[in-house]
């Protein structure tokens, strides 16, 4: 699974500005339903808020993976925001978050979701990976960077 099979350069912002974690929402959200007609914005947006009040989703290490299954989607779409100041979105160890990756899923399918959360976390949390994302200087270079990952990924599936 490569991330940037639901992840394109059109739903990455480089320079995201809001404060806190609603702001980082809707903004992502608005970039997904932008570019997904079958997705409208307000609804993701409540989606991904009631999933945050349920528990948040900042896993730590400047990184969030706000995330909602969505009924009628037929497969995943994702988008990514960076943020230099970083944002309070409550996070377990108290840090500012400055990776948000928002992820929405068919409804239908569980397992894929769940797989794509774990393969992002791991890079997500990656300090080399975060330290290229945090020097890249605008959207086009932050998927350039995901698709380096992507195909280091498949690389070492083909070395096992």
């Amino acid at each position: 699974m490569n991330i940037c099979d639901f992840l394109t350069e059109d739903r990455i912002l480089a320079a995201l500005t809001a404060p806190a974690k609603d702001g980082a929402i809707a903004a992502l959200a608005a970039l997904v339903a932008q570019s997904e007609p079958q997705i409208d914005r307000l609804v993701l947006d409540r989606a991904l808020r009631d999933r945050e009040q349920q528990a948040s989703t900042a896993v730590g290490e400047g990184v969030a993976v706000p995330h909602a299954r969505f009924e009628g989607l037929t497969q995943s779409v994702a988008a990514f925001a960076r943020s230099a100041e970083g944002i309070d979105f409550g996070s377990l160890d108290g840090k500012p978050t400055h990776f948000v990756f928002l992820l929405v899923s068919p409804a239908e399918a569980p397992g894929p979701h769940l797989k794509i959360l774990a393969r992002v976390s791991r890079l997500l949390t990656d300090p080399q990976f975060r330290a290229r994302s945090m020097q890249a200087a605008d959207p086009a270079e932050l998927f350039a960077i995901f698709r380096d990952e992507d195909v280091r990924a498949q690389s070492r599936l083909r070395a096992a």
